[in-house]
């Protein structure tokens, strides 16, 4: 496994785009990222975490306007709250848009979604 510390976010970019797998920071913790597209980058995810495919993932997105790449049937209430707390660590449990990974939701018909407040990932995720 390659290994690469870097605050580019235009090479952590580039890897995702090559089904890689990188680590971003939040506001609360660093998480694993892929692609939500790559199905072999969200199953190294569960490899490198050990976890279980029925736990599934969150989908950190870069603000409210990505919030329909991902999810279908949106409430005006979220748009209302993720005005209020996004960007932070309000998550929304949302019904998927048919595009979203069943690895990602544990092959649910929800996703989970929210717009993370670090800079550096905020950057990042306009990139990808």
């Amino acid at each position: 496994m390659i290994k690469i510390v870097t605050q580019s976010t235009k090479k952590a970019a580039f890897y995702l785009q090559r089904e890689k797998v990188v680590a971003i920071p939040t506001e609360t913790v660093y998480g694993l990222a892929g692609s939500i597209y790559s199905d072999k980058a969200l199953r190294t995810i569960f490899e490198l975490k050990n976890r279980p495919y029925y736990n599934p993932l969150i989908v950190h997105i870069d603000g409210v306007s990505s919030l329909e790449r991902v999810a279908v049937n949106i409430p005006q209430k979220v748009y209302d709250l993720a005005a209020q707390f996004w960007p932070g660590p309000l998550t929304f449990i949302l019904e998927k848009h048919p595009s979203v990974s069943d690895y990602i939701t544990a092959g649910r018909s929800t996703v989970a979604v929210r717009m993370p407040n670090h800079p550096l990932t905020l950057e990042f995720l306009q990139k990808v």
